[in-house]
Order: structure tokens, then sequence, then C-alpha cells
């Protein structure tokens, strides 16, 4: 027993050391992503961010897996894994970064210019409201760093953040205006609201969102966003109404 025991202990060393390789190899491929300054890659980049998180992963995964080997071998001075969360924290700035940009740059011309009706309100809130949030922490972090490359990351970084956060007062437009309860008399008012003519529904495939901001409509995004909210709370209570005849 002694004999196979002593053969599984030198096999966690063994897989101990390789674990160590790779963790080398991963502190190299993020330190390069400094060198990432290129937006117009963003897709091949996102490629490179998937195998990143995928890398992590696996670690936290294998650092649990040989911290509860080495107390079943009863190690008397387990191994220190905390660098690991350290590779984790330096990574997540570029994580951010990179996804909130391809989210960005997939939906931005979409939402802008695909029909208005095919918009989907709670996609373009969720992206725009945690993507605000979330690059303000990677511009802070990319922040402290003086070298040149990483200066040239955080310049993409405050790009991103400055467009989303021109696009950030559009989103009441879109969530309320794409409820799903705006009824013909709803439109009327926003109609009457804009002084021209407004019916998304009746002209689906032409009227988009870049309609209504040429109109100017964002200057009206507080009394619209009321109208679509309005229009909510109508549809649940006839469906409540509908529900109860039932």
């Amino acid at each position: 027993f002694i004999k196979v025991e002593k053969g599984f202990h030198n096999d966690m060393l063994e897989e101990q050391d390789e674990f160590r390789e790779r963790l080398s190899d991963l502190r190299d491929t993020i330190v390069g992503f400094t060198a990432y300054s290129d937006l117009s890659l963003y897709d091949e980049i996102y490629e490179n961010v998937i195998s990143v998180n995928e890398k992590i992963a696996n670690a936290n995964e294998d650092v649990k897996k040989f911290t509860s080997r080495e107390a079943l071998f009863a190690v008397t001075e387990q191994t220190d894994y905390s660098h690991v969360q350290g590779l984790a924290k330096q990574w997540e700035p570029f994580n951010i970064l990179w996804t909130v940009s391809k989210q960005w740059m997939d939906n931005k011309e979409k939402w802008l210019n695909d029909s208005f009706e095919k918009l989907d309100a709670k996609e373009c809130e969720t992206i725009i409201t945690n993507g605000t949030r979330t690059l303000f922490k990677a511009v802070k972090e990319l922040g402290t760093a003086e070298d040149e490359e990483t200066q040239k990351v955080l310049g993409i970084a405050n790009q991103i953040k400055d467009d989303l956060e021109n696009f950030k007062p559009y989103v009441p437009l879109v969530v309320g205006l794409r409820n799903p309860g705006m009824r013909d008399r709803h439109w009327e008012q926003v109609s009457n609201l804009v002084g021209q003519t407004i019916h998304p529904t009746k002209a689906a495939d032409t009227f988009t969102l870049q309609h209504f901001l040429d109109m100017k409509m964002e200057d009206k995004v507080d009394e619209l966003a009321d109208i679509g909210d309005k229009s909510g709370k109508e549809f649940n209570l006839e469906k409540q109404l509908q529900a109860m005849k039932k």
C-alpha cells in the first residue's frame, strides 16, 4: 500500500510541475495582451480572450485538485497557489475590455440601423448598463500602468467607454418604445409629442433607431419613456383581466 501511495504522490508531483509550466505560459499570454491595441482586430482578440478564460478556469480547478490531494497525502507544507488568483486579477481588465468591445462592436450598427421592431431592448439595456459599469473598473485598473503599450490599450478602453456613455441616453427611449404594450393609441401620443407621424410597426422594415435620433427624439426621452412605461402597465393589466376571464 505504501508503495502504491508513493506512486500516486510522485504522479501528483509531476502533474504539479507541469501545472507550474502551464501557469508560466499563461502569465506570458496575459502580459502579451498589452500588445493588443488595434480595435479592428476585436474578433480575433476575443477568440484569444475565450481561450485565456478557459485556461484560468482550468487552473482554478487544478488548484482545488492539488490542494485536496496534498491534504490527502498529509503534506506538511501545502503549496501556496494564491498567485493563481493574482493572475486572474491581472487578467480581469483585459477580459472586461475585449468582452465589452466585442458586444458593442457586434451590436452598435444593428441597434442603430436594423428594423426598430427587431431591436432587443433588454439585451441593449444589459450590454450598455453592464458595459459602462465594468469598463469604469477596467479603465481604473489599466490606468495604474505607465508603460507605453498598456497606455495604448487604455486608449481603446476609454474609446469604448465613451461610445457606451454616448449611447446610454438612448437606452430609456429603446426600452420604453420597444415595450410590448405599445398600441396605436400610444404611437399617436408619440406622434403628437414629436410633431410628426411615428409608427414603427407600420414601417417595420424601414424604421430604425437612427430615424428616432435624426428626429432629435432623444431630447424628449423622459416623456417618451413615460409613454412606454404606461403602455407596459396597461398591457400587464389587460393580461391580468384576460386571465381572470378564463
